[in-house]
């Protein structure tokens, strides 16, 4: 589940490098732009100072209708969460600028109800893993900028749960720190557009350590498995006249590195769960037309293929094709202050089928999110 909220954060935080007027710039320069996968190279766009900070509010909503171990029906995990962030870069030179940041980088968050059908499958899947990065970019010519950046993952909430027959809510959580790279390129191919390319690499088959608990018994050598994918994407942006732009961008996600879940030293011993994801492909279109000086719509789409198959999908961890559509604006508060509100909304496409472990059915997903986000840019 956290790997398909990873790619749902994408689609809000997207917008192009292109700008329509001078007061414009103030109010859109890298709104929300990949802010979570940002391409290093794109520093160089920086002028002096820039700092950005806001929170992205989500609420997904995940419904599974079919047969379990426990009965037939159905059961609903609805929760909301923020994600707060901030982003600071300086220009130290004419061809350098240094940027630190700390970003969410996956997020999933399910609730099942403890006395529902899909208890024994899940109670509780909490995945929040966040980013503290250093990045840089140098501009080698007055078209070409590349950028570099080395990355502290926190792994910070990894929490499965699930009911034991018999026994109760076993709670299984771990925490860990891993280190990632991150490199880009920007490249100015006329006035009027440009590519985008960048690449994270991944974090395979990680310890993560914590506890095990099934009342009466504790576990503190439990271990789970940390598993990050690598990220590449390349994009092109386009500004089509002074007040209409649009960007697209594919993004390619590592997943195949994942093929099991390793659940080491619970209260009941040590088990592995297959997963088997493939890679996958996600599609991003973002589009910005500019009603006055100071205020910018902005609108996208997103579609990410499917890295699950259908014998290892699961209640805990549900995954299928996905799609999300955004909108929102940008305002100029003062000269140097500006202000991002974008609302999005994403759903399975189509659901997601469930048939392993005794468990048959489908999965619904209705995930909104929303972007407040306030610019300080000098």
């Amino acid at each position: 589940m956290y790997k398909l909220f990873q790619k749902f954060i994408t689609v809000y935080l997207c917008a192009g490098l292109c700008m329509f007027s001078e007061n414009a710039h103030t109010a859109i320069d890298q709104i929300l732009n990949d802010n979570f996968f940002q391409n290093p190279a794109e520093l160089s766009l920086i002028t002096n100072f820039q700092i950005l900070g806001g929170n992205v509010f989500i609420s997904p909503e995940i419904k599974f209708i079919g047969t379990t171990n426990l009965g037939s029906g159905h059961a609903t995990s609805d929760v909301n969460d923020f994600l707060p962030y901030i982003l600071v870069d300086y220009r130290v030179s004419d061809k350098w600028v240094f940027g630190v940041n700390i970003v969410p980088s996956a997020y999933g968050h399910l609730e099942w109800p403890i006395d529902s059908i899909v208890a024994q499958d899940a109670t509780v899947t909490d995945v929040l893993y966040y980013r503290y990065g250093l990045q840089s970019s140098y501009q080698i010519t007055d078209t070409l900028s590349l950028g570099i950046g080395a990355n502290l993952q926190a792994n910070e909430h990894y929490e499965l749960d699930f009911v034991v027959s018999g026994l109760g809510n076993e709670l299984n959580n771990v925490s860990g720190f891993n280190f990632i790279a991150d490199v880009g390129l920007h490249y100015k191919i006329t006035s009027r557009h440009s590519l985008s390319i960048a690449y994270y690499s991944p974090v395979n088959n990680k310890k993560g350590h914590g506890r095990s608990v099934l009342h009466p018994n504790i576990n503190n050598n439990f271990t789970l498995n940390i598993n990050e994918a690598s990220v590449a994407f390349i994009g092109l942006e386009h500004c089509w006249t002074p007040r209409w732009s649009l960007e697209e961008k594919v993004y390619w996600s590592g997943w195949s590195i994942q093929k099991n879940i390793y659940f080491n030293n619970t209260t009941r011993g040590s088990f592995v769960i297959p997963t088997n994801y493939k890679d996958t492909l996600s599609f991003l279109f973002t589009t910005k037309y500019s009603i006055t000086d100071k205020t910018v719509l902005i609108g996208g789409l997103l579609y990410e293929t499917n890295p699950v198959p259908i014998e290892t999908n699961a209640i805990g961890y549900p995954l299928a094709a996905f799609g999300a559509i955004t909108s929102g604006f940008s305002i100029v508060l003062q000269n140097e202050l500006s202000m991002q509100f974008i609302y999005s909304y994403g759903k399975f496409l189509p659901n997601s089928p469930i048939n392993n472990s005794g468990s048959i059915g489908t999965i619904t997903a209705n995930v909104q999110a929303a972007v407040l986000q306030v610019m300080y840019k000098i």
